[in-house]
């Protein structure tokens, strides 16, 4: 019951980090052009107008296939994968913080 309940706050998490940062991103280019986005798959979507749908629904759906072979098969294989997205999107959700309060000049 333990493990169910910490591998879907895991994955509420992870995919609301996912939302985050889509919404920092999109924040930061709309502010300072698309030179600020450094990730060329990201640059590349945002040229070709793509990158909320590949956020939110492939991106998306790829966590929600580790939550469900997780959660319902019982893969440990798919709960490391989903805590290594969870610690790649706290990386990046610091690292968007970190810029947004450098750039509001508060440090």
């Amino acid at each position: 019951m333990c493990n169910r309940i910490v591998t879907t706050i895991v994955y509420i998490i992870t995919y609301g980090l996912n939302i985050f940062d889509l919404l920092c991103t999109d924040y930061l280019v709309n502010k300072f052009g698309l030179d600020i986005e450094t990730n060329i798959i990201g640059r590349f979507l945002y040229n070709v107008n793509l990158i909320s749908e590949v956020k939110i629904f492939i991106i998306g759906g790829f966590i929600t296939l580790l939550y469900y072979y997780s959660l319902v098969k019982n893969n440990t294989l798919a709960k490391i994968g989903l805590i290594i997205c969870l610690i790649c999107y706290i990386s990046l959700a610091i690292f968007h913080l970190v810029l947004l309060i450098k750039i509001k000049g508060i440090i």
